[in-house]
């Protein structure tokens, strides 16, 4: 048998919904386990985020800088 790990992260819980509807047709085969993993950031934002602390972090974003 073969393994799917799907590794998501979602801060609305959107993209984990998206992520089951894509994976749908991978979880009716029987040749297939296919495990989800939600990963959560150390440190939870906000949703929606405050707008001068989005504005704070998104140049760090951008220069790609942790």
């Amino acid at each position: 048998m073969r393994q799917v790990l799907v590794v998501h992260y979602s801060q609305t819980g959107q993209l984990g919904r998206l992520v089951q509807s894509v994976c749908a047709p991978l979880l009716v085969r029987d040749d297939l386990q296919v495990d989800f993993l939600p990963v959560q950031p150390a440190t939870p934002y906000p949703f929606p985020w405050p707008f001068l602390t989005f504005f704070s972090v998104f140049p760090e974003t951008v220069l790609m800088r942790p």
